[in-house]
């Protein structure tokens, strides 16, 4: 079986990771990616390797 994704996506296989509204992870996070959740990507670029914008909720 071959799958064609309909758009390019984050997949978590942590049990939790924190969602942020920007760069500074220090505040609080707007919500939860949870094992085996996915998001879609957006298509906002970023000079942070160690973030990657999604599209959470409506909000990116």
């Amino acid at each position: 079986m071959i799958v064609f994704p309909d758009y390019t996506c984050y997949c978590s296989y942590e049990n939790q990771q924190d969602v942020f509204d920007n760069l500074n992870t220090t505040g609080l996070p707007i919500g939860f990616i949870h094992l085996g959740d996915c998001l879609p990507q957006s298509n906002l670029s970023t000079d942070n390797n160690s973030s990657l914008p999604v599209d959470f909720n409506g909000e990116v």
